[in-house]
């Protein structure tokens, strides 16, 4: 009898410690997944590489209660879940048709993604990855629960959808979608009406009826419109008729899902359920296999659909912002592809892509994009409170009042694995910073003894400095930091529009310059910035610098003052005499963005500021060049000080050509006479 209860205990305790167990897993190594859920090392484990779908033809999927819904957002410390708000059970999202083999009910959807673009997704296409990919849970009807689901053969359906960052504006949809929500339907019911060239009215209602049955009158069997009929949020009058339109709202949509943490747990988030997924619901993959998270149960009919959907690229990033309990953060939280073995993909559709929307991940190991390193400390003085004599900046740099000097050539050299940038418009400044581990840019040459790291780049228009008296439309400064030290060295380049040839010669040049390419990528992130001031930052792949500040073996170099607070400082300036080039009409969509309060920035330059008693130096990479500016700057002290010499022989020139032409003038006489 005490043998017997002490197997029971035993056997009690196992049953009550194996579910906690099974939840201690991460993604560092999947393959100790099997050590505590025996299933993840079975068979039909997904997720899987489609590499050769079959076709097979599908009757179009049943949406209800696929409108607008309140979730909340959860943080599991492995994945963002969404779980839904329901007032009713009977306002639960249903799902059927698509050739599954039942009626299922929507749990909750969650997310996987990687900390960068070549990698997220969980299923491959033809072996290459999406950035993120989004899980939409449903269990079989009868079943009541996913908890009770999983003890049951084709107990659960997920619907996969792969995402790819766009831009973060929703412009086409203004007029369209309304704040309040009540103008989205309705694109819910896609795929329900009988006149879709995909659907198959026999076929359809019979297998519909077949799957309907199993499952209890949860559809109406008459008709596929019967279903707008009898969901309040699908109004006709309110479709989202176009792909666009569907696109647009979808980014609408993803962008309130976008991760913080006063939204996490406390927030209800209304969101349209049927436009989070491709506007085309009948082209997509079909396959039988398992959860792609401990316990990978397997028993879930997977329907991936082939088009991706186009999120904010905010959405992505605050996806890998996130990170669990211990601060690590939660980016390529993806199961390995899985051996299909001897099941099949099937495919619904046209014809499957032959150029998939999505990225072969790199060989190498890029480092991720985090947050952009500290510049560290400028100073004690509060910006607008400059002591008197405070060395500022910017200035007008003449060469007179330079003292050349020999210096190297200004290099930037590529270095950190992100390819990235961040771009924001904030205080009338445009401004692109390189986040990174590791610097994506290093700086040498000139007189500089160890390395500078790029942080940032300013703009400004027209320019802060000025050569010569001169002044240029655009000022493009570069803000370096050191990692030995707190000191920042600031490149400033110019650019202007190419000067203009002589009217007989117009034919020979174009009537307007070609755009700066470098530029252009920063000039669209900004407008979009521009439009919807609810965007705070726009992610840019990283301009190549070098290629951008041109010839850089001769500049200007003084001690003056931070460019963003014109107080804080010790700051080296170094600017480029040589201007790289720039369209008009690029000047012009500079001069066209507005600030926070609706206002064009037609210009942000600031003053310019005495140089005093600070040197000027002139740096050029060639020694004899430097001679020659010293002999050049030292020509009017010459001409000053030989003054009198050179008068007194302008006067014996003349006197000596009056000679001439008077013995002209008398042997002429002589001749004559």
């Amino acid at each position: 009898m005490v043998f017997r209860k002490a197997v029971f205990i035993l056997l009690l305790s196992y049953t009550l410690n194996r579910p906690a167990a099974a939840t201690h897993w991460t993604y560092d190594d999947v393959q100790k997944w099997a050590e505590d859920s025996p299933e993840c090392a079975g068979r039909r484990q997904s997720p899987v590489d489609i590499l050769a779908p079959k076709s097979f033809k599908a009757p179009s999927f049943l949406f209800k209660n696929y409108g607008l819904m309140n979730v909340s957002l959860e943080n599991t410390g492995h994945s963002l879940k969404a779980r839904l708000h329901l007032q009713q059970e009977e306002q639960r999202p249903r799902l059927a048709g698509g050739g599954l083999s039942g009626t299922f009910l929507l749990d909750s959807f969650h997310f996987h993604w990687g900390s960068e673009d070549s990698k997220g997704s969980e299923h491959l296409l033809g072996s290459c990855a999406f950035p993120a990919e989004m899980h939409l849970v449903h269990f079989r009807r009868k079943y009541g629960s996913v908890e009770e689901a999983l003890e049951y053969d084709n107990g659960l359906a997920v619907l996969g959808v792969w995402l790819v960052p766009g831009r973060d504006s929703d412009s086409s949809t203004r007029g369209v979608l309304e704040d309040d929500g009540t103008s989205f339907s309705a694109h819910t019911t896609h795929g329900l009406d009988q006149t879709s060239p995909q659907q198959d009215a026999s076929n359809s209602d019979t297998s519909l009826k077949e799957d309907l049955e199993n499952d209890g009158p949860s559809f109406s069997t008459d008709t596929t419109h019967s279903l707008d009929q009898t969901s309040p949020q699908h109004d006709a009058k309110n479709l989202v008729a176009t792909e666009d339109d569907h696109s647009a709202a979808a980014k609408k949509w993803f962008r309130a899902l976008t991760p913080s943490e006063k939204m996490l747990d406390n927030q209800l988030i209304a969101v349209d359920l049927r436009q989070l997924i491709p506007f085309d619901d009948r082209a997509f993959y079909r396959y039988n296999g398992s959860l792609t998270t401990p316990p990978c149960t397997a028993n879930v009919e997977w329907t991936i659909f082939e088009n991706p959907v186009t999120v904010p690229l905010r959405f992505l990033k605050g996806l890998r912002a996130l990170a669990n309990k211990e601060g690590e953060l939660l980016s390529n939280n993806f199961r390995p592809s899985q051996s299909l073995g001897k099941r099949e993909v099937l495919y619904s559709g046209t014809k499957p892509k032959k150029f998939p929307l999505c990225t072969r991940p790199k060989k190498s190991h890029a480092s991720p994009c985090t947050s952009i390193p500290s510049l560290g400390s400028f100073g004690t003085v509060a910006p607008g409170k400059c002591p008197e004599g405070q060395d500022t900046s910017p200035a007008d740099l003449h060469l007179a009042n330079a003292t050349p000097t020999y210096a190297k050539r200004l290099r930037w050299k590529r270095r950190g694995g992100c390819a990235n940038a961040v771009v924001t418009l904030e205080d009338r400044l445009l401004k692109v910073a390189f986040p990174g581990e590791e610097a994506q840019w290093e700086l040498s040459g000139g007189l500089l003894t160890t390395p500078y790291h790029l942080n940032h780049m300013l703009f400004r228009w027209g320019s802060d400095h000025h050569l010569g008296g001169l002044s240029f439309p655009l000022e493009v400064q570069l803000v370096h930091y050191s990692s030995d030290s707190d000191d920042v060295v600031v490149v400033s380049k110019f650019f202007q529009e190419p000067i203009d040839l002589p009217d007989v010669l117009d034919s020979l040049q174009h009537t307007e310059p070609s755009r700066n390419r470098l530029l252009e990528v920063v000039f669209e992130a900004a407008q979009e910035l521009s439009k919807d001031p609810g965007i705070e930052e726009e992610d840019i792949p990283s301009p190549d610098v070098s290629e951008l500040m041109g010839d850089a073996s001769s500049f200007y170099e003084y001690s003056g003052t931070f460019p963003d607070a014109p107080c804080l400082g010790n700051v080296t300036w170094m600017v480029l005499r040589t201007a790289g080039e720039i369209a008009r009409t690029q000047l012009e969509e500079l001069r066209e963005l507005t600030d926070e309060s609706g206002d064009k920035i037609t210009s942000n330059n600031r003053p310019l500021k005495q140089l005093g008693n600070r040197n000027l130096s002139l740096r050029v990479n060639k020694k004899e060049l430097v001679h020659e500016y010293n002999v050049m700057l030292q020509r009017p002290k010459r001409k000053s000080t030989d003054s009198g010499a050179l008068q007194q022989a302008a006067v014996s020139m003349q006197l000596l050509c009056l000679l001439v032409l008077v013995s002209f003038f008398v042997a002429r006489l002589g001749l004559v006479v």
